[in-house]
């Protein structure tokens, strides 16, 4: 599960393993789901989007996963929370590709199913259960997770890539050999970690690092996607360098799947930014 911006996180709650076991078991846990846009030629287009988890706690309000995203995989609950997201995602997509409005969706892999060997064959079906095409799917997977099993991983991934589901390497630029692992494993997008995206505007080192991880990206075949984009600043730079892709809060904050119908078919607020929604 990826980490989000950390302004967002409170004190830290004492949640215990017997909530969170308590929350999976009545429901409490949801997914919100934040934009992604396409460079165009001119401009930017909403085309995606990625899920992230929620807890909607009867007393505390919506927690995000920072708060308990390490207890879950302290005590094995992770494979779970990342099977609920999957699956929200998957039928949300089916729900919105009837309704005409088709989005491509990103959900971040935990390393506990990099050891399930049956796993691409039972999101397949996941899939076609849904009429969802392979392709609106992106498994996000960081260096981290990826390495757990290298061998069993590279047999999963590439049988992810054969159903036509897209892989990206997220948090791309915090790992001392994320180098070794683009060209190693069968990636298709690299996704410039957020830390560097929300520094686009105010230092010149973030930006020769995402300029440095485009090129590199775009010599290796792959597309480019930069999280933390907080600012027009930072998209305007982004669109320049040739980034393929971008995300953040000046693009929009993630959302519940009504919300986000509900901006989607909205006037667009982010129109002097150059940003397009999808139709």
């Amino acid at each position: 599960m990826t980490m989000e911006n950390p302004a967002q996180v409170t004190d830290r709650l004492p949640i215990t393993e017997g909530e969170l076991r308590r929350a999976i078991d009545r429901g409490q846990l949801c997914v919100h789901y934040q934009p992604k846009v396409i460079a165009t030629v001119t401009s930017w287009e909403v085309i995606g989007i990625e899920s992230l988890l929620r807890w909607e706690h009867p007393d505390h309000g919506l927690i995000l996963p920072e708060q308990f995203i390490g207890l879950a995989e302290k005590f094995g609950l992770i494979a779970g929370l990342t099977d609920f997201v999957l699956q929200a995602g998957i039928d949300q997509l089916g729900v919105w590709n009837r309704s005409a409005l088709r989005l491509a969706l990103s959900v971040n892999l935990s390393s506990a199913l990099f050891t399930d060997i049956d796993f691409p064959d039972r999101l397949s079906e996941l899939l076609r259960a849904h009429r969802v095409d392979p392709e609106q799917l992106t498994i996000e997977i960081t260096e981290t997770a990826a390495m757990v099993d290298p061998a069993c991983t590279i047999d999963i991934l590439s049988r992810l890539r054969l159903k036509r589901i897209g892989l990206s390497l997220d948090d791309f630029g915090t790992g001392y050999s994320s180098l070794t692992e683009l060209y190693k494993l069968p990636f298709n997008e690299v996704k410039i970690d957020r830390s560097i995206g929300v520094d686009l505007p105010n230092t010149m080192a973030a930006r020769t690092i995402a300029r440095t991880i485009i090129d590199l990206g775009h010599g290796l075949g792959l597309k480019v996607c930069c999280e933390g984009v907080e600012s027009a600043a930072a998209l305007e730079f982004l669109h320049h360098a040739g980034c393929d892709y971008a995300q953040g809060y000046h693009i929009a904050r993630p959302m519940a799947p009504v919300s986000l119908a509900r901006w989607m078919s909205s006037a667009n607020p982010l129109v002097g930014s150059g940003i397009r929604k999808a139709s």
